[in-house]
């Protein structure tokens, strides 16, 4: 696959068709939305926009989830058209953060060491109960409360077709 293959199936998959348990997906003709269902929060997580309607749209969501009651934020990738819709969200008081990014591995050509038997035990988490090992691992690296990702993990482990939580163990801690 070349570069543009994959980001045609990535928006696919993980923008345009993606769902999750804790959000409501709202396609429009110009966005798809994540409305949080258990929180304020909510995304546009995909959008196809031209220069002609991109002021337009991007008023008409900020008033969408104004009404909601919803902070919003916008998913934006280098490939979104138009080129500067991050400098126009910019402009409606969009707080730009780090950019997104994609991390693709040819398999093909990979080093055969990432084909070795892991040393470590590594689990799979298949009980909410189990997501105290991962706050541990969480609240270490990133200092931060891990109950709101904990909530939203809960709620995916009732899906184990959409999503698979791993933890690895070094002598019996994670």
């Amino acid at each position: 696959m070349n570069a543009e293959q994959i980001l045609t199936l990535f928006d696919q998959e993980q923008r345009r068709e993606v769902e999750y348990s804790d959000v409501r997906r709202e396609v429009t003709p110009t966005t798809v939305r994540q409305i949080g269902l258990y929180h304020p929060g909510s995304a546009i997580i995909y959008s196809r926009l031209t220069p002609e309607n991109v002021e337009a749209v991007i008023q008409s969501e900020i008033d969408y989830f104004t009404r909601l009651g919803h902070t919003l934020e916008w998913k934006v990738y280098q490939h979104d058209s138009p080129p500067d819709l991050q400098e126009r969200l910019a402009a409606h008081g969009f707080e730009i953060e780090e950019p997104e990014a994609l991390v693709i591995l040819d398999l093909e050509t990979a080093p055969a060491d990432l084909f070795q038997p892991v040393p470590h035990d590594v689990r799979r988490i298949t009980d909410p109960g189990q997501l105290d090992d991962l706050a541990v691992i969480h609240t270490g690296v990133w200092q931060e409360d891990f109950g709101p990702l904990a909530e939203r993990l809960a709620n995916d482990l009732q899906q184990p077709d959409h999503l698979s939580i791993y933890a690895a163990y070094v002598d019996n801690a994670p």
